[in-house]
Formats: structure tokens, sequence, C-alpha cells
């Protein structure tokens, strides 16, 4: 995907393309929340609504969202973007005209979120063709693959980020016109000099209800058996 992005200060000519998909703002839809077990897997759908009052989106052509996994205090082991695909019901790229979908890592510069990680995905078509999102329409952009090690414990808030300016040819969160200029989310927008995130949700890695009985269950004859060697202690007759 190019990481060429629209700027009122690029030549006139350019400019002139990137207002009309400027016109009709797209947001990521944010409050996302999964609960996964530890050493499992779980989904997600990531979704965006044209949030223009009656004009379309025209010229969807792909998308790419630099994604940070960042654990909150007290969580252990990892939680970690195993894969995503392009999801059934997914009218801005319709199956079969979708291309691969690419997933990488890799750090920022400078910290985001208090982290340089980031993973970023990236899908777009195969063919010429791009799709107009009427106004206040959602659509679904991909379904992705969370995976939690076994030992995971707690949750983890999940960001979509944009670096500075300076670092523009790294993996951004934007989408792609057919003429291959990169578009920012209306909530995840290009602020010179400085970055921009988006909390897209939650991730909690929760034990089983078996795996927390088979504990308790642990805990309460470890109990009885200190109480029994209490009230009976040993006497050895010599």
């Amino acid at each position: 995907m190019s990481r060429f992005v629209c700027r009122f200060t690029v030549l006139t000519a350019v400019t002139v393309s990137c207002l009309s998909a400027w016109a009709a703002p797209i947001n990521l839809n944010p409050n996302l929340a999964l609960s996964v077990n530890p050493g499992s897997t779980g989904l997600w759908t990531l979704s965006a609504t044209n949030q223009d009052n009656g004009a379309a989106a025209n010229g969807w052509k792909a998308f790419a969202v630099a994604m940070q996994i960042i654990p909150d205090p007290g969580a252990t082991g990892t939680v970690t973007l195993q894969s995503f695909i392009n999801p059934v019901d997914n009218p801005s790229i319709p199956a079969g005209s979708a291309g691969p979908a690419s997933v990488s890592s890799g750090v920022f510069p400078q910290p985001i979120n208090g982290t340089t990680s980031f993973t970023s995905i990236i899908l777009g078509y195969n063919d010429a063709n791009f799709t107009s999102w009427p106004s206040g329409q959602t659509h679904n952009m991909a379904t992705i693959t969370w995976s939690a090690s076994p030992d995971a414990s707690g949750s983890w808030r999940v960001y979509a980020s944009n670096p500075e300016d300076n670092f523009i040819d790294l993996p951004q969160t934007t989408w792609n016109l057919p003429n291959a200029n990169d578009v920012y989310f209306g909530n995840v927008p290009f602020v010179s000099g400085t970055t921009s995130t988006l909390q897209l949700g939650t991730i909690s890695a929760v034990p089983e209800p078996s795996s927390l009985m088979l504990a308790a269950s642990a805990i309460v004859a470890a109990s009885w058996y200190g109480w029994r060697s209490r009230r009976n202690p040993l006497v050895v007759e010599v």
C-alpha cells in the first residue's frame, strides 16, 4: 500500500482528489471486547462507519491498521494478533475480490501509548474495483484471531495508532483510494508533529470455570488435610 498521504500542501491536482474522500469521514468503531481462555484463541470483528450526514465515501480500495496491544497493570503472559481474514459479510471488500491479508510486526521510532511495538494488518482488492460507502452505513473490515498464551491472565487494551508525519514510511492506520492515495480515518487523524491513537477495545484472559473449580478443590483438600493433621497428631510409640 502506498504511504503517500493527502495534505493541502501537495500539488493542486492531488489535493482535489483528496478532498472528495475527506468530505465523507470514515470512523473505526471502538468498544470491542473479548474474553478468552488462557492457551486458546478468540475472534474480533473490526468495522467502520461512514459518519458523514448525506455524503458517500467514494473509492474505498484497501485499508491498513497499525495496532498496539498494551497490558494492564498485573497482566501476565501475552495476548497476540495471530491472523485475520476478510469477513464473510464485508460489503467494502466483497468475497472473491480481496487480496491476501497481510500481518506484520515492527517498532515505531518513538513510543506511542508507552511502547514502540505495533502489529499492522493490511487488506485490499485484487482487481481494479472499488466501493462507495453510503452515509451512515457500517462495513465489517476484518475478522481478527487473538491468541492468549497458556499463562495469560488479566486484561489488555488494543489501540489503532498513527505515528508522527516524519515517520510517514511506516505502516499507518488509513484507508486507500484507487489512485493509491492514503486517507486517514476520522477518529485516528493525521496531526502534524504529534501522534494519534484510538482505543479499539479490550481483551481479557480468564481461566475456564473448570480450571477455577479444580484449583478451589485443591485448596479445600489441602486445608482439610491440614485440619486432620492438627486434630489427629501422629503418635509414635517406642
